[in-house]
């Protein structure tokens, strides 16, 4: 199962739609998951940071599962422009 993904190229306003896989960190360990929602990623450096307005929609092994994202990622609320950071752990629905 492929997962559409759409990354903001450095410099540019413009975006690519590409498949690939989201490598997140969950306590401790990396995990890579299959992103079935659109991310807006931005490469900033050796880091990822991953735009999204409420959570991030994974499956892992055909299950789908809801989580909060940790500190690596900077994520937007609905409808604020601000960025924070979150810590909160693996929030399975």
């Amino acid at each position: 199962m492929s997962a559409k993904v759409k990354i903001a190229l450095p410099g540019s306003r413009k975006w690519i739609y590409v498949t690939r896989l989201l490598k997140i960190t969950r306590l401790g360990a990396r995990i890579w998951f299959y992103v079935t929602d659109f991310v807006k990623i931005a490469r900033l450096g050796a880091r990822i940071w991953i735009y999204v307005t409420d959570f991030v929609k994974i499956t892992r092994l055909g299950a789908r599962i809801w989580f909060y994202v940790t500190d690596f990622v900077k994520i937007a609320r609905v409808g604020a422009r601000k960025w924070f950071y979150v810590t909160d752990f693996v929030k399975i629905a």
